[in-house]
């Protein structure tokens, strides 16, 4: 194998992929062919990614994928030269970039990985939109290991479109995107790996047993969350969250006094909130000290509850427009006037926060 490419675009693409690596998948396939750089990687899933090369010699080799990683992330600006050899001491793959020039050793006894099957009949997305919705529903799915449905985001057909959907069971997070998805579509994805693995998305898809998210050169495979979700559009629906105060406000001015409160308290994190005539009038009450706000608002009717402020900030952070309503309730309902689609929900505290 002998082969040029940017040092930038390998590092990336090296980086990509070793990230599915696990202590028992270490190896790394690397491919030059055709006019470029291929990089294959299978562990907790199977991963992807190919680059501009100029390919002199084509070859292939199996290297330690995180120890390789490493070197190519040290290259410095500019061209790098990879080239395969062998000597007394067994087989390398030189990496070599202005004055560094670093061999690694080519595994003996390790197969190539096998390349899994992938839908034909990928689902093509907006990579800006696809990637902000699917990064926020991580965000909103639980970190408790002991339950992995609720771990993952369901990516499931709603009326003809593509809706995603996750909670950890005090904040929800329902959206619908305009991309047309076949009848029946329902998998349960692995929240951090799609987040990763979609922030760059151009199409995705799904067989019964994993899901496949493409990129530009990459393409990325985990299998489904094997379970049965809660359906978040009947638990959290208009009808079971209804709500007689209806607060109409500037999504940016509360954030910011959210989050000048937070900075002020920042070892009690339920705040009170009123909703009045004159606006919401937010207190959060710590050991030494009280913390008001107030921000105003069009409010419906009188209301007095309360909310975790981590919550709060996490579901004004999920919504797009300035323009919001917020319903409190026992379940406070986010809404985004730009996009009655998506649907925002935080639980009310209810208990003794001391």
């Amino acid at each position: 194998m002998k082969a040029t490419v940017d040092s930038v675009q390998l590092s990336r693409a090296v980086s990509h992929v070793t990230r599915v690596l696990d202590p028992d998948h270490t190896a790394l396939s690397v491919r030059a062919a055709d006019g470029g750089l291929m990089f294959e990687a299978v562990g907790e899933g199977y991963s992807r990614a190919s680059v501009q090369a100029d390919v002199e010699e084509p070859g292939e080799a199996l290297v330690a994928g995180v120890r390789f990683a490493l070197y190519a992330d040290a290259m410095p600006s500019g061209e790098v030269a990879l080239s395969s050899r062998q000597a007394a001491t067994g087989g390398f793959l030189n990496l070599s970039a202005g004055s560094l020039s670093v061999d690694a050793r080519l595994l003996t006894g390790a197969s190539m990985p096998q390349v899994p099957q992938a839908p034909t009949d990928m689902l093509e997305v907006d990579p800006e939109v696809f990637g902000q919705a699917v990064a926020t529903a991580a965000s909103f799915a639980s970190r408790d290991k002991s339950n992995p449905v609720l771990g993952g985001v369901r990516l499931r057909e709603r009326d003809g479109r593509l809706g995603i959907e996750a909670t950890d069971r005090y904040r929800a997070y329902v959206r619908t995107l305009d991309v047309a998805v076949p009848e029946g579509l329902d998998v349960i994805a692995p929240a951090e790996w799609l987040r990763t693995a979609g922030a760059k998305a151009t199409a995705f898809g799904a067989t019964d047993r994993a899901m496949f998210v493409s990129g530009d050169g990459t393409l990325d495979m985990t299998p489904l969350i094997d379970g049965a979700y809660p359906d978040l559009g009947r638990a959290f629906s208009p009808e079971r969250l209804r709500s007689d105060s209806v607060a109409k406000v500037e999504r940016a001015a509360l954030v910011k006094a959210a989050r000048t409160m937070r900075r002020l308290v920042d070892d009690k994190p339920v705040m009170e909130t009123r909703f009045g005539s004159d606006g919401v009038t937010m207190t959060l009450r710590g050991a030494d000290q009280d913390v008001v706000q107030w921000v105003p608002a069009e409010v419906s009717a009188d209301a007095t509850r309360r909310i975790n402020i981590d919550y709060l900030l996490d579901a004004l952070a999920a919504l797009g427009s300035d323009d919001i309503e917020v319903r409190p309730g026992r379940m406070f309902r986010f809404v985004d006037e730009s996009d009655p689609s998506t649907l925002v929900v935080a639980a009310e505290f209810r208990g003794n926060q001391d």
